[in-house]
């Protein structure tokens, strides 16, 4: 988000998406000054393509049983979509692309996005990714074949000190530095099974 307050800052005209609809809902919330200056455009992969079908008179149905309807947002919204994003004059794509989750995406919807730029591959394109949080894609590394310029994340704003050093550990001493300093020791609490668990109101 900060990446995107800044390049809104430069009046370039962004297009900000993730897999997630609950966090693109969230950016959307967080960036509402951005988005007010109609250079900004926030909201998860999938309602993306679909805005972008049923603008032009192409809505698809979303099927109501659940193997048809993975498919439906897997392949078949994806390749819709993509035939009408080809044929977007040039005035209606973006300057930069910002994508969060990268590691939630085929490497198919990268294409697609890529798209969506204006003067194709010469917009600029942030992917922002963590493997280690896949959660919904086989291919987690799918953005690997891009040839770009890449820069590992040194800090971790999200986590204590105390879990961030520990999960440091299980990654074998390497890991970013805590900007949250201190925190409550990592605990370690073994359950026979998911009977033995306390609730939470009790834990």
């Amino acid at each position: 988000m900060e990446k995107v307050r800044r390049l809104v800052k430069d009046e370039k005209r962004v297009l900000l998406t993730c897999f997630n609809r609950r966090l693109g809902d969230k950016m959307r919330k967080d960036l509402a000054d951005e988005i007010e200056t109609g250079l900004l455009t926030a909201t998860n992969f999938h309602d993306l393509l679909m805005n972008i079908l049923v603008e032009r008179g192409a809505g698809l149905a979303v099927p109501a049983e659940q193997e048809a309807r993975g498919r439906f947002f897997q392949v078949e919204l994806p390749e819709r979509a993509f035939s009408l994003i080809a044929e977007l004059p040039e005035e209606e794509k973006y300057d930069a692309l910002v994508i969060d989750e990268g590691q939630d995406f085929r490497e198919e919807w990268f294409m697609i996005l890529q798209g969506l730029l204006k003067g194709g591959e010469q917009g600029e394109f942030y992917i922002f990714a963590d493997p280690g949080q896949t959660l919904f894609n086989a291919d987690s590394d799918a953005y690997a074949s891009f040839e770009v310029s890449r820069h590992c994340l040194t800090r971790n704003l999200r986590n204590t000190e105390a879990i961030n050093n520990w999960l440091i550990e299980l990654l074998g001493g390497r890991g970013p530095v805590a900007t949250n300093r201190g925190g409550t020791p990592v605990g370690f609490f073994p359950w026979q099974s998911g009977q033995h668990i306390p609730a939470c109101s009790d834990h």
